[in-house]
C-alpha cells in the first residue's frame, strides 16, 4: 500500500497530530523491516564467503546431494520466500530487492524444483509463472524430483 493511500484512509480516522503519528509509525515499521532484511542478507553473503562453491553454477550441479549445500540452498530460499511474502508479485521489479531475489532464485533454482515440497505453494508457483528458471533448470529439477 503506498503512502498516499494510507494518508487517504487515515485522514478520516485521525485528527491533526494523529496523522503525523500514523506516518511516523509507518516509516519506522518500514525502516525496521529493511534493517532486518539487510541483516539477513548480510548473513547470507557471509555464508557465500565461507562456501564460494555455492555461488558457482557448475559447482552447484555437482553438489546436489551434498547436505551442506542442501542447508545452504534452503537458507537462500527461506530468504527469497520472505522477500516474496513481503512484496508479493512486485518482488522481481522491486528497486532494492528485485535483482537480488532474481539472482538467487536463478542460481539455486534446480534445488528449489527438486525440493518443491519444502516451499510455500504460492512462492513456488510465482517462480514458475515468472519464468525466472531456464528450461534446462526446469527439466533437470523435475527429472531429479521424480
Amino acid at each position: 500500500m503506498d503512502i498516499l493511500r494510507i494518508i487517504e484512509l487515515g485522514i478520516p480516522l485521525v485528527g491533526g497530530g494523529g496523522l503525523v503519528t500514523v506516518l511516523w509509525s509507518f516509516q519506522a515499521s518500514r525502516r525496521d523491516t529493511y534493517r532486518e532484511l539487510d541483516l539477513s542478507y548480510r548473513q547470507l553473503l557471509n555464508l557465500y564467503l565461507e562456501n564460494p562453491e555455492f555461488s558457482d553454477e557448475k559447482a552447484i550441479s555437482r553438489l546436489s546431494d551434498n547436505a551442506k549445500y542442501h542447508c545452504f540452498a534452503m537458507t537462500v530460499h527461506s530468504f527469497t520466500e520472505t522477500l516474496f511474502d513481503l512484496y508479493r508479485k512486485k518482488i522481481a521489479n522491486h528497486r532494492v530487492w528485485g535483482k537480488i531475489f532474481c539472482h538467487h532464485v536463478k542460481l539455486h533454482g534446480r534445488w528449489l524444483l527438486r525440493n518443491a515440497s519444502l516451499q510455500e505453494d504460492e512462492y513456488l508457483q510465482y517462480i514458475l509463472d515468472s519464468k525466472l528458471l531456464s528450461g534446462e533448470a526446469l527439466r533437470e529439477g523435475r527429472e531429479s524430483a521424480a
